[in-house]
């Protein structure tokens, strides 16, 4: 019987751990975004939008993209 509960301790443990490193890494992306997207858009608000603040754009939406599958990917495997 011990040797049942040692397993399931250890499943126990493994499932906590990718529960929390998804949340990180969906934390993570959720983060990237809003900064990202509020220095991004704010100078096309203004009208003063250069080169950089596109890629600024473009790299937020890569990288959130990227940590929201990578937290799926834990989650899922």
């Amino acid at each position: 019987m011990r040797l049942f509960m040692g397993s399931r301790d250890e499943k126990d443990k493994t499932k906590v751990r990718k529960e929390k490193l998804a949340g990180y890494f969906y934390n993570l992306s959720q983060l990237i975004f809003t900064g990202t997207g509020v220095g991004g858009v704010l100078p096309f608000l203004h009208g003063t939008a250069s080169l950089g603040d596109i890629s600024v754009l473009v790299f937020g939406a890569v990288a959130t993209a990227v940590f929201a599958y990578a937290a799926n990917r834990v989650l899922k495997y």
